[in-house]
């Protein structure tokens, strides 16, 4: 079913629609040893209204995966980290699309 164009968010767990969303501050570190670094994006968590679950879903890895791009000054999939290092536009390559393990609870918003 589609909302406004857009299709009915479902809840992961029981599979009810009727799934809100609201924004968590996520810090993550990315890396390890000296070349790690945390970065902080904010994500959508969704909240399932019948059940209650809370769950991050595709869009909150993209948003994760941009972070990372960005901070290597790389392209990201989504095309939006279109600035190089030191923000030089043209300056970029491909990111590789594949995000390495991070440090946290998976499936948690914190």
């Amino acid at each position: 079913m589609t909302v406004g164009g857009e299709a009915e968010l479902t809840c992961a767990r029981c599979g009810a629609g009727g799934v809100s969303t609201f924004e968590h501050r996520h810090t993550f570190r990315y890396g390890s040893g000296d070349a790690a670094a945390d970065l902080t994006v904010d994500l959508p968590v969704r909240r399932c209204g019948k059940c209650g679950f809370e769950f991050l879903d595709r869009e909150s890895e993209e948003i994760k995966l941009d972070a990372i791009c960005k901070h290597l000054g790389v392209l990201s999939p989504s095309g939006t980290g279109r600035t190089g290092p030191r923000g030089v536009p043209g300056q970029v390559r491909p990111c590789p699309g594949k995000m390495e393990q991070t440090k946290g609870t998976p499936g948690t918003p914190g």
